[in-house]
């Protein structure tokens, strides 16, 4: 239903902070003034990408000589940094489907002979896969190994995941004095890997390894788009989103803490520091790379329960599900479910995950009934203490909350109240009718006026006719992948694929309650183009989603294909 707002979003408005829908000005003056060189974006349901725009570039203006990468939403491939923990909690539980893995089990069971973990201060207390993936086994952060866990390039695969958690949690300084499994919650990435490395031990294979085939693969993401190893992308290195950092005075305190990533000064003028792609040995708990798109696959089958990942709703419902828990120091009021986590943001309760490493920040959060989701991935640098990384975190929010504002507050009616709603809203010259253009995004072209248009292209077409506040029809056309659209002067009427725009405008669960009448008979609406192609179908249908109280109907005629309508005042909601 919302295709058209793509078209929507060219017209120009008065102010430069964020407009609905979103503009390349608005959401990029956002991102200059925070310093953050550019950020993709990827607005969805459970159905469709609604909108989808990468904004900026993969690094910083260092001179104007430079060529810069912009970024694309579709091609360029962030580390999604801590968005990584959401692939451990599914596959945790495919290890749970296929009965190898209790969650509630001590979780030596499933790390002997290899290695064996208990918490030095409460050496009685079993430690479950539960613990793990809730942030509840008592885990702390030691700050000094944690240092060590960052190695240039790929040089985490020369290292042994069960080693290297091994050696961390042989220290009493990694561990709180808190006891594993009383609900209290401390955020811990090393807790997270090691229940990786426990899906790793199950399968027989290497965690990496294991979310290419039993996910990415799953979801149609190959190699080449997906995955922990820099050399996955070796034919596509111009399309790593690199790591910038902007506050030059931290270089001494970075080339301390982390020398083995050599970060320097973008040059002696700039504020720009570089840090060169790394990895870490912890390397499940962070650093899957994807691009926007690619994790859109993942995170709509999350909306829509992971149907070709898990077999079992009960297991889904197990991920998002929150038990009762109180954060250490109260440093938090984040709830976690399986690695998942619920939070309050912009008095809006979130469910999805955040993340952040030197020079990226991400955010994937979907709405609490999980019908409208937002990605948001950045290479803006919220890692450092100081008031210019507060500005990112700030940015990456406001721009998140917009995002939400727009999509959530957009009508599901059809007709005169949507045309009058987006005339209001944007001033905008041309509206495009969403009962043909749903599905525009998937064209090839869009013609119109005689001339064809691509997405590319399409911000120049003219619109400066502010008298014409006009309905544009959109029929596609198969042949040729594309839309050809005419100004019909406020006529109300379907495209000829009516069953589809049915779904498309009032949602896909309220499509299947609608019934439809032809010559005062009830009809499959699957048969109307093959054998009531020119009547006229009534159509009766209520809200079972949104408003219960919410029942209507309305008339149209079922078209011939390419057919130019007479003028109809049916079509508009009773």
């Amino acid at each position: 239903m919302l295709r058209f707002l793509f078209i929507v979003a060219l017209i120009q408005a008065s102010s430069i902070e964020f407009q609905c829908p979103p503009t390349t000005r608005s959401i990029e003056y956002l991102l200059s003034k925070a310093y953050i060189p550019g950020a993709s974006i990827v607005v969805l349901n459970r159905d469709e990408i609604l909108y989808e725009k990468g904004f900026g570039y993969h690094s910083p203006s260092i001179s104007e000589s430079e060529e810069r990468h912009p970024m694309s939403a579709s091609s360029s491939i962030f580390v999604l940094a801590s968005i990584s923990k959401t692939f451990i909690a599914v596959a945790a539980m495919q290890m749970v489907e296929l009965n190898l893995l209790n969650l509630d089990e001590d979780i030596n069971k499933y790390l002997l002979p290899r290695i064996s973990i208990t918490h030095p201060f409460y050496p009685d207390d079993i430690i479950t896969t539960r613990h793990l993936l809730t942030h509840t086994a008592g885990i702390g952060v030691n700050f000094e190994e944690e240092l060590k866990f960052y190695l240039p390039g790929d040089d985490f695969t020369k290292t042994n995941l069960g080693d290297v958690l091994e050696n961390y949690l042989s220290y009493n300084a990694s561990w709180l004095p808190v006891r594993p499994g009383n609900h209290t919650t401390s955020y811990s990435n090393v807790g997270a890997s090691l229940a990786a490395y426990i899906v790793e031990r199950l399968a027989n294979t290497s965690f990496e390894e294991y979310v290419q085939e039993k996910i990415l693969r799953v979801l149609d993401i190959d190699r080449e788009n997906g995955g922990y190893r820099l050399s996955n992308f070796q034919n596509k290195q111009q399309d790593l989103v690199g790591h910038y950092i902007y506050n030059a005075s931290w270089l001494q305190t970075y080339q301390a803490m982390v020398p083995q990533l050599n970060v320097t000064r973008v040059n002696n003028d700039s504020n720009w520091l570089y840090v060169p792609f790394y990895s870490l040995s912890r390397y499940p708990a962070g650093y899957l790379r994807l691009s926007a798109h690619s994790l859109s696959l993942f995170f709509q089958s999350f909306m829509n329960k992971f149907p070709k990942l898990l077999n079992n709703v009960s297991s889904f419902e197990e991920i998002i599900r929150a038990e009762p828990q109180t954060s250490y120091m109260n440093m938090s009021s984040t709830k976690y479910g399986l690695l998942w986590y619920w939070k309050s943001i912009g008095g809006r309760y979130l469910i999805g995950h955040e993340g952040s490493v030197p020079g990226i920040s991400t955010i994937m959060m979907s709405n609490e009934k999980r019908n409208l989701g937002i990605i948001l991935l950045t290479n803006g640098d919220t890692v450092r203490e100081d008031s210019q990384s507060d500005q990112v975190q700030t940015t990456i929010i406001d721009i998140t909350n917009g995002l939400f504002d727009c999509f959530e507050k957009l009508p599901n009616t059809v007709g005169e109240e949507l045309i009058k709603y987006y005339i209001a809203q944007s001033e905008a010259a041309m509206i495009f009718r969403a009962e043909a253009v749903m599905v525009f995004a998937h064209a090839t072209a869009l013609i119109f006026n005689g001339t064809a248009y691509t997405m590319n292209t399409i911000d120049q077409i003219n619109v400066d006719n502010s008298d014409c506040h006009c309905v544009v029809i959109c029929t596609f056309i198969s042949s040729s992948g594309a839309y050809r659209c005419e100004i019909l002067n406020r006529e109300f009427m379907f495209s000829d694929q009516l069953a589809t725009v049915i779904s498309g405008l009032y949602g896909h669960d309220i499509a299947e309650h609608a019934h439809f009448y032809v010559d005062h008979k009830r009809v499959n609406r699957h048969s109307l183009l093959d054998e009531h192609q020119g009547k006229d179908v009534h159509v009766y249908y209520a809200d079972h989603i949104h408003d219960p109280n919410r029942i209507g109907s309305f008339s149209v005629p079922v078209l011939e294909h390419h057919q130019v309508p007479r003028h109809h005042e049916s079509g508009i909601i009773q």
